[in-house]
């Protein structure tokens, strides 16, 4: 919600971090078509409805700067949605943004340290920009 956020509505959010977040519902349909098919259908059937609803369609567009973090092992969002979302960005010259991957963690973080370390960024992250 976040990095469409920051693309749809550059006025109203001038930041955003976002956490173990799905960036391409076609990767999360193939992961989990239990949980998508009910909500966007069959990629193959409705491509329109993914592209709309995935983040990765307007990384382009992003204005504002976005915090990226991510569980490599992550269990239920791959890691692969923070990858190919930082290289859209990379590839159309974008650099408006920082991310951390957590080389331990899945979706739900266990680690004390990895807690802290995430939740210390996002301060720092906001701290910096919105106080500019």
């Amino acid at each position: 919600m976040a990095l469409y956020a920051l693309t749809d509505k550059p006025e109203r959010f001038h930041a955003g971090a976002a956490l173990r977040k799905v960036t391409n519902w076609r990767n999360y349909y193939h992961a989990n078509p239990w949980y998508t098919l009910p909500r966007l259908g069959d990629p193959d059937e409705a491509p329109e409805h993914y592209d709309r609803s995935s983040p990765l369609t307007y990384a382009k567009e992003l204005k504002r700067p976005a915090l990226l973090l991510h569980g490599l092992i992550d269990d239920n969002v791959g890691a692969q949605d923070a990858f190919q979302y930082a290289e859209k960005l990379i590839q159309s010259g974008n650099t408006n943004f920082e991310m951390m991957i957590y080389p331990s963690e899945n979706h739900g973080f266990t680690s004390p340290h990895s807690w802290y370390d995430e939740y210390l960024r996002i301060f720092e992250f906001f701290e910096k920009h919105l106080k500019e």
